[in-house]
């Protein structure tokens, strides 16, 4: 049984390794901080609608076979991440109406899904997944937390 285990974890690995390789040449630091430079002064408001519309207008003004659309997804990612965590929050208050995207379509998992699917289905985007933007998102909103404009906020 422990070869067995030993030799499966020999075969996996490089596909989880090659898997990262393709989405490291994608999710770069350059990407990351042309996420931060557009998104930054958005997410730093605070204000749900106005995260919404800036990332439904990156879609919309974004051509379809654009790599900039990866700006696009990584906040996109951004906010369904805010979104869940507003989720859970009001869940644990067993006070939905306290999620502060509460009645905005275009923040729930769903919307988010149907976004990244379409995304996946765009020539060029295959490797488009949530898993893989997960560390370049988490990057992302650490980087704009840093800058003057959520610093500004803070206060």
């Amino acid at each position: 049984m422990k070869k067995f285990l030993f030799t499966l974890s020999l075969l996996v690995l490089p596909l989880t390794a090659q898997a990262q390789d393709k989405a490291d040449k994608h999710y770069t630091p350059e990407l990351i901080k042309a996420v931060v430079d557009r998104f930054a002064p958005v997410f730093c408001t605070g204000k749900p609608e106005i995260m919404v519309d800036a990332i439904r207008r990156c879609y919309l003004t974004t051509p379809a076979k654009d790599q900039k659309r990866l700006e696009c997804f990584l906040a996109d990612g951004i906010l369904d991440d805010l979104s869940y965590q507003g989720r859970m929050k009001a869940n644990e208050l067993g006070m939905p109406e306290a999620n502060p995207f509460a009645g905005l379509e275009f923040a729930t998992a769903v919307a988010f899904k149907v976004r990244t699917m379409a995304l996946q289905s765009t020539p060029g985007f295959k490797y488009v997944n949530y898993k893989d933007v997960v560390p370049s998102m988490s990057k992302a909103a650490e980087l704009m937390h840093q800058t003057s404009y959520c610093k500004k906020n803070e206060k």
